[in-house]
């Protein structure tokens, strides 16, 4: 009698739960990832493209249960908004997908969808509201990003 084994073996591949989570300064955020591959990848979490180094007293905690990866923020500080990927490895290859940290919308701005038309909109705009914004799309092809700035002219008064 005769007998064989036949290994399946997969490169890595992830989904995200969700590419854009909301949170807010001293809030928990977190950031979850799907891996699938075989034999089993290696799981690394990234904030830009700086590695998040597992820590056990760290506010960044990371916890798998089977093929589930979150990372979870707690007290979210304005240091923590941004870009973070979830990056998988195995012998057969790598896969990388990335998710966005952002400040919650309050009730003076307004995000709205409409068909592929995304707007945000802010009421009585203030100077701490100048700065930098980035709108982020995301799809399985990949992703796009574009970068906009808030500001005014000089004199601007606020009551």
């Amino acid at each position: 009698m005769i007998t064989s084994t036949v290994a399946i073996v997969d490169p890595p591949e992830i989904e995200v739960e969700r590419s854009w989570v909301h949170s807010g300064e001293g809030y928990e955020a977190q950031l979850v990832c799907i891996v699938h591959g075989e034999p089993n990848p290696d799981m690394s979490w990234y904030q830009d493209t700086f590695l998040i180094e597992p820590s056990v007293s760290d506010r960044r905690l990371m916890e798998t249960r089977g093929n589930k990866h979150t990372l979870t923020i707690k007290n979210v500080q304005s240091t923590d908004f941004g870009n973070y990927s979830c990056v998988a490895d195995n012998n057969l290859g790598r896969a990388k997908k990335y998710m966005e940290l952002s400040v919650s919308v309050s009730d003076r701005r307004l995000m709205e969808t409409r068909g592929n038309k995304h707007t945000l909109t802010i009421k009585n705009v203030q100077s701490t509201d100048f700065g930098n914004y980035s709108c982020v799309a995301d799809n399985n092809l990949g992703r796009a990003k574009k970068y906009m700035e808030l500001s005014a002219k000089l004199p601007v008064t606020f009551s």
